[in-house]
């Protein structure tokens, strides 16, 4: 690869991350950030065909990220695959699985208060153990923040290396000068710019939004959840989504700071089943209790029951099999799980 080809591929990137960017800005008008880089792209540019044309509303966006959450199979598999083998994630992959569990289980308060402290607890994770930062330093959104700063600087150290070794000279990589390597450089930089524009710009316009500053627009705040400013309804699968969307986030950001990062993991996917297994079933179980929970959250006004009853299916024929069996029969529908989940198994 010379180094026209480079660029031209770093081209191709920071238009894709600025189409991004774009489409993230639509999506806020909704109350719907944000993008984040595991997005398909696809689904970026269905987003701004639909808003060109009109057509796109919030229940769009919401099924989108909706459908990706919910096809459990790959949830677990990412977890698996791509948390756990994040050293900054990894600690806290308990609090991850417990805050997927209680949303299965339709308890989104607790799983949003579940998964708030992993986003805080790996960005300090990393300050500490990749910085040596001092905890009781990193107190503030700024303090926070500044792992972006640091992983820019990792990832164009690392970028700027990879490109300075010496190569065979049958190698695809031909030997760059200064000024090339310079340039490519640079346009790494506006690339990781463009991506990490969009998280800073939820955590400071939105979850951390200083509340000593004014008033937030966005009930999904962390100030405001965890020192009860306000009685706001916080608690639903759209905000615990936004939520999830900031560890998978986070996820691409911290690992780009590592050595031997890959963008593909190395686990089986059959080695994740196990969690897909145990996730399929105590959402069948939900469905179970779900009326018997409606029951008792609908004696407060501000109960929405449509929403909290509200089916998540994506289109798949694993789940349609599934749903297709009685609801009657728990123990069936369980067996039923293991028996679907085995023979998918098994195939090569």
């Amino acid at each position: 690869m010379n180094y026209q080809e480079l660029k031209e591929n770093s081209l191709r990137e920071i238009s894709r991350a600025e189409e991004c960017v774009r489409v993230n800005e639509i999506l806020k008008e909704y109350n719907w950030a944000f993008v984040h880089p595991w997005l398909q792209g696809g689904h970026i540019s269905h987003f701004e065909k639909l808003s060109m044309s009109g057509e796109l509303t919030a229940e769009i966006i919401f099924n989108c990220f909706c459908f990706q959450f919910f096809e459990l199979r790959n949830t677990a598999y990412f977890i698996d695959a791509h948390f756990k083998q994040n050293p900054h994630l990894k600690p806290f992959c308990q609090l991850i699985d417990q805050s997927v569990i209680l949303c299965l289980q339709r308890d989104y308060a607790g799983a949003i208060n579940t998964l708030l402290p992993v986003i805080e607890g790996s960005i300090r994770h990393f300050l500490v153990n990749n910085k040596n930062k001092k905890n009781e330093k990193i107190m503030k959104l700024e303090d926070l923040t500044k792992v972006f700063y640091h992983v820019k600087c990792d990832c164009l150290e690392k970028t700027e290396k990879y490109y300075r070794q010496t190569w065979p000279d049958n190698y695809i990589l031909t030997k760059l000068t200064d000024q090339e390597i310079e340039n490519l450089l640079r346009l790494k930089a506006k690339y990781l710019d463009l991506w990490f524009s969009i998280i800073e710009g939820y955590f400071g316009n939105n979850l951390y939004f200083d509340t000593r500053k004014g008033t937030t627009h966005d009930n999904l705040n962390r100030h405001a959840i965890f020192h009860g400013f306000n009685a706001d309804v916080y608690y639903n699968l759209q905000n615990y989504l936004r939520i999830y969307n900031c560890i998978i986030f986070l996820n691409w950001v911290l690992m780009m700071s590592e050595p031997e990062y890959k963008i593909l993991p190395e686990l089986n996917e059959k080695e994740s089943y196990y969690k897909w297994k145990a996730f399929e079933k105590i959402r069948a179980i939900s469905r179970i209790s779900m009326e018997i929970k409606a029951s008792v959250y609908e004696k407060y006004e501000d109960f929405d029951k449509t929403q909290f009853c509200q089916i998540i299916q994506p289109p798949n024929k694993f789940a349609d099999a599934i749903e297709a069996f009685p609801l009657g029969g728990v123990e069936r529908r369980l067996r039923l799980i293991d028996k679907v989940i085995g023979k998918v198994s098994k195939r090569k």
